[in-house]
């Protein structure tokens, strides 16, 4: 099986268009991660500086 690396440079074979769209189903799965990560620290009522620093590096 490719590497991701592998993978993600095959996509420069593809149109703009197609390569545009996989980055933003990417985009959208680590959207979709950190949002859940959120509320799972939100509902267990975790001290959300701590959450917050630790996911403004990841973030930026």
């Amino acid at each position: 099986m490719a590497t991701l690396r592998q993978q993600l440079s095959a996509l420069d074979a593809l149109s703009p268009n197609m390569e545009k769209t996989f980055r933003e189903a990417i985009d959208d799965i680590k959207s979709e991660i950190a949002l859940r990560e959120i509320v799972e620290r939100l509902e267990r009522r975790d001290h959300p500086p701590s959450f917050f620093e630790s996911h403004l590096s990841t973030t930026l």
